[in-house]
């Protein structure tokens, strides 16, 4: 369990599996937020920023709104219980990043993309 009663500034943020994300603040980061781990929650109370959001089928929840440039997954905001979108379509997603698409299921592996962020490789072209 990972609870942070405030904000939450930085370039990327990596989940994990079977791990709970509590940011009872805004969430800004500008880089990636990777919440694909399965068995896992993420929920911002505050606003969320990102360019690039990786979920698969997991979903963050977001209380008081999200800017988010590229996304595949769920996303969905507290208030209204919606879809939140991001300003680039799935398919536009797949196409700007630097890591090949699957063909079969989701189209990026959790694993590879948390590697490249770990190890300091851009995501998108």
């Amino acid at each position: 369990m990972f609870v942070v009663l405030g904000n939450v500034r930085a370039k990327d943020f990596l989940s994990d599996y079977d791990a709970g994300v509590f940011i009872d603040g805004d969430l800004d980061l500008s880089g990636t937020l990777v919440n694909a781990y399965s068995d896992s929650a993420f929920s911002v109370i505050g606003s969320l920023t990102a360019r690039l959001h990786i979920g698969n089928d997991m979903t963050v929840t977001v209380g008081a709104g999200a800017i988010v440039d590229y996304a595949i997954g769920h996303r969905a905001a507290l208030e209204a219980g919606d879809h939140f979108p991001a300003k680039h379509s799935e398919a536009e997603t797949i196409a700007a990043m630097t890591l090949p698409a699957r063909e079969k299921g989701y189209p990026f592996d959790e694993e590879d993309v948390g590697r490249a962020v770990r190890d300091g490789k851009p995501l998108l072209k």
